[in-house]
């Protein structure tokens, strides 16, 4: 796949179907996958925020009923199989995927507060480990756990 260039003095709707093209081609590529088989996961109703949404996290401390996160992806990705724990997010901006995404906000209870920023917290994702790293009370970047 290759993305069209967009040339001069092109029609907006000639750019709009390029944008378009561009935006499912990223789409496509995309690092983020649907969350499968996760206890209790309802789908966004769409992008933008608004709905809350769960999703099961891992946490070596059993002790805490909130997530304390983890200071290294390393830590993160070595709590699972840990305490599992329910977190809550909204969707950011135009994102509607039905998992997790960057710019998402999350939250320790629906409603509650953020989850602690600058911290690695780790789950699964279509039967992957990855973790995402919190900044600012949204998802700020998500890898793969090794």
């Amino acid at each position: 796949m290759s993305i069209n260039t967009i040339d001069n003095l092109e029609s907006a709707a000639s750019i709009r179907a390029k944008l378009n093209e561009m935006i499912t081609i990223v789409n496509y590529y995309s690092s983020s996958q649907f969350v499968g088989g996760g206890g209790g996961y309802t789908p966004p109703s769409g992008g933008g925020g608004g709905s809350y949404s769960s999703l099961t996290i891992y946490d070596s401390d059993g002790a805490s009923p909130y997530p304390v996160g983890h200071d290294t992806i390393v830590g993160a990705c070595a709590a699972y199989p840990g305490a599992p724990k329910t977190i809550y997010f909204t969707k950011g901006g135009a994102n509607v995927g039905a998992s997790i995404e960057v710019g998402d906000s999350v939250f320790s209870s629906e409603g509650g507060p953020s989850l602690q920023p600058l911290k690695w917290y780790p789950y699964q994702d279509a039967g992957m480990n990855k973790a995402f790293y919190v900044s600012a009370g949204q998802v700020s970047e998500i890898q793969f756990c090794a």
